[in-house]
């Protein structure tokens, strides 16, 4: 039998698998040396400059950091020309455009529609308040800020896909471009908490890794069936846009109640992670038609030159097949589509079950977090031991904390947990080990739901009242709990 030359044996492949992982690791390495480099610099020349910074000087020398050491790596290891990427681009600005436009109004379009899908069916919840804040200045400020959303997806598209995807992908096979597809997302997904890489080992940030690696994989995707990286930005950008709708906490997602998940970033929820895969259907779906409408590039050809091996070219198509892998292509779409509502309808009634549960179950977990106290432990110990942990979504303001002339300690004030459903909070005051003080929450006050932009179920239940006994002086601490199994420590003495 004759053998193909071209063709490399079978070590060959996993080795320069291997290598290219290793220089993309390279890469990263370079790219933290050079921000520590610069940061330094800022903190010994004492220059207010930080570039962790979600925004301002310090995130856009942090980009540009990035975009230096991008460069490099593209020009002296991978040999390929930066300006001659551009060009095509420029070429082709029409085509460019109309692709950047189309996929960002198909996922703005459908992220839009499936959360309001996501409302009716109760996984979110309105705020009056929030809607009540808008006026010409917030909308000028979001459309600003939206402008800012495309520069931020087109870095980090031109990093993640046209870098690490395409340098990575070695060869126009299924398993190659899987493969391409997880390990770029992978690395675009930890890239997300680059000034502290060690966060990823706590419980809390799984659903953000979850949420960002099932988004690398959507726009690695769209990347490669597009052969445009005009349409990846596009469908980020838009995406940025939604983000930044959610945050005017006009329709704030409902807390799932598990632990890996965080209600104010949407991405490390159910929701969002079936938005991405709804998207990767219909995007699917399109891919013929958008090729033919968008592509710029030819990936499959880059791969096969890569790999030293010509691209498969179809040769035995028919003037009927296009018509019948459109409606293929169209029925996994509708079945994918109602596999994904299905999917978000049974992880809703998986959470409504839970949140129910933890509901009646928690007067004893109250007393269960009192009894632990009374063993002499502290608030948080007493939190680990019985399954609580620390809601950053809690917000609590003493209105009134004074010495009455009987002798006791009048307190008041407001308590919301502001991705909650309206439940009464449990207020506890502690001296020593010892409980002085319980009492829920009962009634809404409308200046503190609108001070914390609370959501209308949220604000039902926020006041609470009481007295109690303590000494003059004795430090006392505040805790604040909430059905969810969360709760909020507070520090304060007796007057």
């Amino acid at each position: 039998m004759p053998v193909n030359r071209n063709r490399p044996s079978p070590g060959v492949a996993p080795l320069r698998d291997g290598m290219r992982i290793i220089y993309l690791l390279g890469l990263i390495a370079g790219i933290y040396l050079a921000w520590f480099a610069a940061q330094s610099i800022f903190d010994a020349a004492h220059i207010p400059i930080d570039l962790t910074a979600a925004s301002g000087v310090g995130q856009i020398i942090n980009y540009a950091i990035v975009l230096i050491c991008a460069y490099l790596f593209t020009t002296l290891v991978w040999r390929q020309s930066v300006i001659g990427f551009f060009v095509i681009y420029f070429q082709n600005w029409r085509k460019t455009l109309k692709g950047f436009l189309f996929c960002a109004g198909l996922s703005v379009t459908v992220a839009f529609a499936w959360y309001m899908f996501v409302f009716a069916a109760g996984g979110a919840r309105w705020s009056s308040v929030a809607w009540a804040l808008i006026d010409t200045h917030a909308v000028g400020k979001l459309f600003l800020t939206c402008l800012v959303g495309i520069v931020i997806a087109a870095t980090e598209e031109i990093l993640f896909r046209s870098l690490a995807f395409k340098y990575l992908l070695n060869a126009a096979t299924t398993a190659a471009i899987v493969r391409a597809i997880f390990l770029s997302s992978i690395i675009f997904a930890l890239s997300h908490r680059f000034d502290n890489p060690l966060a990823w080992l706590d419980l809390k940030e799984t659903g953000l890794l979850i949420g960002l690696v099932l988004l690398g994989c959507l726009l690695a995707l769209v990347y490669y069936l597009t052969n445009s990286i005009a349409c990846a930005i596009g469908t980020h950008s838009g995406l940025i846009w939604i983000a930044m709708v959610k945050k005017t906490q006009i329709i704030q997602v409902a807390h799932s109640g598990w632990d890996i998940t965080n209600s104010f970033d949407p991405r490390t929820g159910p929701a969002a992670w079936i938005l991405f895969i709804l998207l990767s259907v219909l995007f699917w779906s399109l891919r013929r038609w958008m090729r033919k409408t968008f592509a710029i590039e030819d990936l499959d050809l880059v791969a096969a030159a890569t790999n030293s091996l010509p691209p498969k070219i179809e040769t035995t198509a028919r003037p009927g097949d296009d018509h019948l892998a459109m409606r293929h292509d169209w029925l996994v779409a509708i079945l994918g589509g109602v596999a994904c509502i299905a999917s978000f309808f049974a992880i809703q009634k998986l959470i409504e079950h839970k949140i129910a549960r933890d509901a009646k179950n928690f007067p004893s977990e109250v007393n269960q977090f009192k009894a632990a106290m009374s063993r002499s432990a502290s608030v948080d110990a007493a939190a680990r031991a019985t399954g609580f942990q620390i809601g950053d979504h809690i917000r609590i303001v003493y209105r009134e904390l004074t010495r009455a002339a009987n002798g006791q300690v009048e307190i008041g004030g407001d308590a919301v947990d502001l991705p909650g459903d309206g439940l009464p909070l449990t207020i506890l005051v502690f001296a020593g080990n010892k409980t002085v003080f319980q009492v829920q929450t009962d009634g809404a006050r409308e200046d503190f739901a609108r001070r914390f932009v609370a959501t209308d179920a949220a604000a039902r239940n926020v006041r609470f009242s009481g007295a109690f006994s303590c000494t003059a002086g004795e430090p006392l601490a505040g805790v604040v709990m909430t059905p969810a199994k969360t709760y909020l420590l507070s520090s304060f003495a007796c007057p």
